[in-house]
């Protein structure tokens, strides 16, 4: 699929240079004039599709551009695709430090409006439909608003948010996207974003833009134990975080919709190859977990498992994408190994002490 993406024409705000999200406000002449151009420019390509923010500025914008058009195609609204709610910064002036300030913040919600995480969370499901929906051939026109043709543009090209919160397209530019040389990442399943105290703000995200952004998520941190002993892993060399270091047992996100309950026998099926109910899994606590290295941000409401190793969930089988190899230690040493000043003792773990110390207690050692 080729996805056609444009901004709508002028209105006397954007002359103004005024913050304009869902303001109804109309094309001016100079939008007209521009959506003409574009129409031109336009006339020969056959669409299979054509969506706009419902919008004054951009369904007028995409009814000249589909009027000129040599083979017709009726325009259909999404909601999805109307401009950011910018809250109490609405009809305020674009250039202000302060709003420019606040947009580069891209996990916080503007006053009385919506974050580009908000967006990210509306747009991305709609763009996932129109690859399921179109095919290679087929040409789509998108005509919206100047956030979510970043939002658009991002999703295709993998730019950073950095890139997206400063981001500008001029009135009735065009740019073409294409499906099939878009740049993915592997493994980007949605999270639900959090607040910095934990709870859901009922947004969900991608993986590589909460990892971008610092957006706080859920995860979940398994230990299984038999007797005194817990095992732990080696975490892989290719791991993006603490490459090589020893960790616990088994751990992961939680993906969207999932419980932590749900997620941790996921993962320990997935990372350890044990088959274990998921009434088994015992919490014992919740820490606040944050990893910067380099580019990579994690920041992580970890829920704790302890899980009793039973012969019946089976044989051990690591995977060897996440896990190098796997071994036991009695609680007591690991413990040790995390008070200790030395540190070629304490320095292999890639966890807090306050998590063993939670271990402890749960199991009475």
């Amino acid at each position: 699929m080729k996805l056609y993406l444009i901004r709508h024409g002028e209105t006397d705000w954007n002359r103004r240079r005024l913050v304009l999200g869902r303001t109804d406000i109309p094309l001016n002449e100079a939008g007209r004039c521009q959506a003409k151009d574009a129409a031109r420019a336009l006339q020969d390509t056959r669409f299979a599709a054509i969506y706009a923010s419902p919008l004054s500025r951009a369904f007028e914008t995409a009814q000249t551009i589909a009027a000129a058009n040599r083979h017709p195609c009726g325009i259909q609204t999404a909601e999805c695709l109307v401009e950011q709610n910018y809250g109490t910064y609405e009809a305020t002036d674009w250039l202000a430090p302060v709003f420019q300030e606040t947009r580069k913040r891209y996990t916080e919600r503007m006053p009385g409006g919506e974050s580009l995480l908000d967006l990210i969370a509306r747009v991305h499901p709609f763009l996932q439909q129109l690859e399921q929906q179109y095919g290679p051939e087929d040409n789509v026109l998108v005509v919206t608003h100047n956030s979510i043709c970043g939002i658009i543009w991002q999703y295709y090209e993998n730019k950073d948010m950095q890139w997206l919160s400063t981001f500008v397209m001029d009135n009735c530019a065009v740019h073409v996207l294409d499906s099939a040389t878009a740049i993915r990442e592997p493994d980007d399943e949605l999270f639900d974003v959090l607040t910095e105290a934990g709870e859901p703000t009922g947004t969900t995200a991608l993986r590589r833009d909460v990892h971008r952004t610092g957006a706080w998520h859920g995860s979940v941190h398994i230990w299984v134990y038999a007797g005194d002993k817990v095992l732990m892993q080696r975490r892989a060399a290719t791991k993006e975080s603490y490459p090589g270091m020893l960790d616990a047992s088994s751990s992961g996100h939680i993906s969207a919709g999932e419980t932590s309950a749900v997620a941790a026998m996921r993962e320990t099926e997935e990372e350890l190859g044990i088959h274990a109910p998921e009434s088994a899994f015992r919490p014992v606590g919740k820490q606040q977990l944050c990893t910067v290295q380099g580019t990579f941000v994690s920041n992580e409401w970890n829920t704790i498992y302890l899980l009793e190793y039973r012969e019946r969930y089976g044989p051990f089988a690591p995977d060897p994408i996440e896990i190098d190899e796997l071994q036991w230690i009695a609680l007591s040493d690991l413990a040790a190994d995390l008070r200790s000043e030395d540190p070629n003792r304490c320095s292999q773990y890639c966890f807090q002490r306050s998590e063993v110390e939670m271990l402890s207690e749960a199991m009475g050692l």
